[in-house]
């Protein structure tokens, strides 16, 4: 019971250049290894439909968090995954990017696509973890109840606004963060699961993160789930409420179990130093200290 309140990516202390800017209008390109949690996730489609492009954030070396939707329909195809961690320029192949396979896909269970943003989150496990050096790192996760305010930044790899075609780069954008009001006049499908800031995403966004700069690091509160797309006006964009699936994620990175080469089902010796990890983290900091937790 310990081990599972245990809160494992709160130890994550992410890497950062410089903290978000005033609001940018359209978008601006990130520099190299300046947002380094952020990753490029390729789903090959089924039936000859080619691939789909979205977002995700980097928790562990082996844990990527991501949105359900985009991933629903192909649970049962890892291997029809391709997660892509320090990818910067999308059309070139960088000294500094690692691409990894996909083990296990695992959405909420209580996801489903009849309500839009309900419960819209997933996980991934590598086959085989990052290595974290500048342009790979994990995120910190918020674990605050505390409802969120203020400017937020989000970043991506989707479309551009103006003409529609895929952007060549990671991009980011800052938006204010709305508040419970206005998220709940803004679409019909609000639930307290949910958070919603001014819009600006595009289509290849899905659970791209939402972070702020606290305490000199970026934290996440949000992975972008529905809005009208790739508009500056209008129905807000819409996150899972990062902070409300701290227990379901924490529970699952600890318990999820891997085949072993025997054939047996065993909680992997990785899983087991990432829990240590953890507890090492959380007594530093009730001891106000800072120390980085050890994941493979």
């Amino acid at each position: 019971m310990f081990l599972r309140s245990i809160i494992i990516f709160a130890a994550l202390w992410g890497m950062s250049s410089s903290a978000p800017n005033s609001r940018i209008f359209g978008g601006q390109r990130v520099e190299p290894g300046e947002l380094p949690y952020t990753v490029l996730i390729r789903l090959t489609r089924q039936h000859d439909l080619g691939e789909r492009l979205f977002c995700g954030t980097i928790l562990t070396r082996q844990w990527i968090l991501t949105a359900a939707h985009p991933v629903q329909n192909d649970v049962y195809r890892p291997d029809a995954f391709e997660v892509m961690a320090g990818k910067y320029d999308l059309w070139s192949t960088e000294y500094n990017e690692q691409s990894r396979s996909v083990r296990e896909v695992i959405r909420h269970p209580k996801h489903t696509s009849l309500v839009i943003g309900l419960h819209d989150v997933a996980l991934l496990m590598l086959a085989t973890p990052l290595e974290f050096t500048e342009a790979v790192q994990p995120i910190a996760v918020d674990i605050s109840t505390e409802y969120p305010d203020g400017v937020g930044t989000v970043t991506g790899y989707g479309t551009r606004l103006e003409d529609g075609k895929q952007t060549s780069f990671l991009m980011k954008l800052s938006v204010n963060i709305l508040t419970i009001g206005a998220c709940t006049n803004g679409h019909k499908f609000w639930n307290p699961s949910i958070i919603c800031t001014d819009p600006g995403t595009c289509e290849g966004d899905s659970g791209a993160p939402l972070v702020q700069w606290r305490s000199n690091r970026w934290v996440q509160i949000g992975l972008m789930s529905f809005g009208e797309q790739c508009t500056f006006y209008g129905v807000p964009t819409y996150y899972t409420y990062v902070s409300q699936y701290v227990s379901w994620i924490n529970e699952t990175l600890v318990t999820a179990k891997i085949e072993a080469t025997d054939g047996a089902v065993r909680l992997g010796a990785g899983m087991w130093l990432t829990v240590i990890g953890s507890v090492v983290f959380v007594l530093s900091a009730q001891l106000n200290t800072k120390i980085h937790a050890v994941f493979i």
